[in-house]
Formats: structure tokens, sequence, C-alpha cells
């Protein structure tokens, strides 16, 4: 007796109930299928793309050869993402004394010069006496996906009205440049004087020494808070889902393509949005900036990107 293929309604409703009970690994075997299948529905494929794609979010301290049963109940369980302690700050910057290495700080004030030297090129005479290196390389909350902040800190009082706009911008197209020291890309950013400081630290690079030393409990890293995790995990899931969802939309679908640009445009300006608040209410440690960072680790940024360029692609094909 021959046995009738399953039909695409059956594989997903099958995959619903694999993924309910657990079951990545066949939920995404039949995931698989109905992408790959050239007479699924729209909606079966949407589902399927969910199932295929839903992220597992990634301690950002991964440790080679673990037992994959421990990361499978890592990944259920809300200590998901809680990461293992720096106990200093990160060597490779600074010693167990707190003092930065002499040969970062002639490196980073061979930047602060060459920035400045790029703002006289345009008629530019910048008045910030102050340069600064902030941000979570001065604490224990650095990782993997740090940079090393270099701030100037400008008087805007004694600059025209426009000022800030133009130093935003100038800023923007010096990081382009991609510039890394030991591993680390350095972002310049032109600060207000007045602006409070909420990094854990702030070094004067041009003085050599700290204007805001870090804590003893600054210079130790801690884990991200329940709901910081649930809320990253719900952003990146809705990265991954609009992601998805755009692949396997049609490449000449206008409307899928605008609809995916404003909702990937919308969850970045909230992310940022969260960001800003959680940074100038609770610092670094926040809720709102330890989201943020959870998501960048996680690849969140990847696929909001991605969707933007191809969104924008499709948009502009004839």
């Amino acid at each position: 007796m021959t046995t009738k293929p399953e039909t695409n309604a059956a594989k997903h409703r099958r995959m619903i109930q694999l993924d309910s009970q657990g079951k990545d690994a066949e939920a995404k075997a039949l995931a698989r299928q109905l992408l790959d299948s050239p007479t699924a529905t729209r909606d079966q494929k949407k589902a399927a793309a969910h199932t295929y794609h839903r992220p597992k979010l990634k301690d950002s301290d991964d440790i080679p050869d673990v037992d994959p049963e421990i990361i499978k109940r890592m990944n259920r369980s809300e200590s998901l993402l809680t990461r293992m302690a720096n106990e200093e700050l990160d060597p490779r910057f600074f010693s167990d004394k707190l003092d930065l290495d002499p040969a970062v700080r002639t490196a980073l004030l061979s930047v602060a010069d060459d920035v400045k030297r790029s703002l006289r090129d345009q008629g530019v005479e910048l008045n910030a006496e102050t340069v600064v290196l902030t941000g979570s390389e001065t604490g224990g909350d650095y990782d993997d996906h740090s940079d090393l902040d270099l701030h100037f800190l400008v008087d805007f009082d004694k600059h025209p009205k426009m000022m800030a706009s133009f130093l935003a911008a100038h800023a923007k197209v010096y990081n382009n440049r991609g510039m890394r020291l030991r591993g680390r890309p350095v972002e310049v950013y032109f600060q207000s004087a007045s602006e409070p400081h909420l990094s854990p630290g702030v070094y004067d690079l041009v003085k050599g020494t700290w204007l805001k030393a870090p804590s003893e409990e600054e210079q130790t890293r801690s884990a991200p808070s329940h709901g910081a995790k649930e809320l990253a995990r719900m952003y990146l899931e809705q990265a991954s889902l609009l992601k998805a969802e755009l692949d396997v939309s049609a490449p000449g679908d206008k409307d899928a393509a605008r609809g995916a640009l404003t909702r990937a445009t919308e969850m970045m300006a909230g992310i940022k949005a969260m960001r800003s608040a959680g940074l100038h209410s609770g610092g670094l440690r926040s809720d709102g900036n330890t989201t943020f960072r959870l998501l960048r680790r996680n690849g969140a940024f990847e696929k909001l990107n991605a969707v933007v360029k191809v969104a924008r692609d499709r948009l502009l094909d004839a």
C-alpha cells in the first residue's frame, strides 16, 4: 500500500506541535521542507520562517566544547545570558592599579590630534582642551563588542549654534574609517562639557589622570537582569522574524519591502530611545543599556540593517 505524501497543511500542523513540545530539530526539519516547497502558502512559509530562524541567544563569554545539553538548558533558562564577571579593567589597556598603558595614551592622543587637524582642514578650530577616554572599557562591563570611546569635551556656548550638528556629522565620517587599537574600534564623539558622564570611569588623556575613577563595584561586571534578558529575547525574535519574512517574500513585492523597511527603522529607533532613556536614568548598567548590548552581541542589528538594505534595494528596483 502506497503511503500518501504528507501535505503542507499537515506538515504545518505537526511543525507547530513539535515546536510547542520543544523538539527544535524535528520542528526545524519540517520548517525547512515548507520553506523549500513551491506549493506552501504564504502563511505556512511565514510560520516556517519563524520556526526555522528562531534565534538562540548566546552568552558573550562562550567557552569552546561546552556540553551541548548545558547550552540547551541555558537557552531555556532565566540564566540564559548570565555572564562571567570581569574582575578587573581590560588588561589590554589598564594595569591592575588602574594605570592606563602609556602606549595606549600616546596612540589615543595621536588620534585626537588627527581629529583636530581634520577639522582645521575644514576651517574649524575646535575649542576642546579636554579629551577623555570613557565608556564600558573604563569599567568591568566591557566585552568583545566594546569600543574605545574618545570624547572631546566641548563648550558649545563658544561655538556657532550649528556646531553641534556639524561635529556629530564629522564624527560619523571620521569613525567610518574603522580605526582600531589593540582590537577595539576607536569611536570619536563630541560631548558638551556640561553633559553629565554616565560612564563608570572618565580618564583625562591630556593630563594622564582619572577625572572619575571607577569604583570597586564598577570594576567588576554584573549579570543582566531577568527583565533585560526577556526584552532582548523579544527584540531579537522580532528582528529574526522580520528578516525571515522579507527573505521569503517575492522580490517584486513592494508592499512587503515597504512594510519591512518601516518596521525595521522603527524598531531600531525604539531600541536607541530605550538605551538613551536607560543611560540617563540608570547609567551603563540600566536595563535599557543592557538590553541594547545583549542585542548587539547577538546580531540583532546585523539582521535589522540587512532588512533595511534589502528593502531599500527592492524599492529602488524598477
